[in-house]
């Protein structure tokens, strides 16, 4: 065998070491809110780990700040955006996103809380 390809196997198999098994991934980025069509739409920035090691994305909402929080829902790995179509009217709410990982591998941390409320939808005039 060749210094040269011992050397090689030997730097390969150290990436291969260096990177944990079922590490969870990296949360998603710049998290925003839009209101279209009286719905409350969440977006965000893809996890860097997307789509290797992301198997989705999880919205959640709460009345305060700090919690707690409910599930809006859960997307598909390369999703960037959810409707949450529950909100009510004239009341504020808090969410954040944090991305899947496959199997053991866990969860992301979540993005910082943002807020929304949903206006009163026009009345219509006769």
């Amino acid at each position: 065998m060749s210094v040269r390809r011992a050397v090689s196997g030997a730097v390969f198999l150290s990436f291969l070491v260096a990177i944990p098994a079922g590490a969870a991934p990296r949360p998603p980025d710049q998290t925003r809110l839009h209101v279209r069509n009286g719905v409350i739409e969440v977006s965000w920035l893809k996890s860097p780990d997307d789509p290797l090691d992301v198997a989705g994305y999880e919205v959640v909402r709460g009345v305060f700040t700090t919690g707690p929080f409910q599930s809006v829902c859960t997307t598909i790995k390369g999703a960037i955006s959810c409707c949450d179509r529950n909100a009510q009217p004239e009341k504020t709410y808090y969410y954040k996103v944090r991305a899947l990982g496959y199997a053991d591998a866990g969860h992301s941390e979540f993005t910082p809380v943002v807020e929304g409320v949903l206006p009163t939808p026009p009345v219509a005039s006769r």
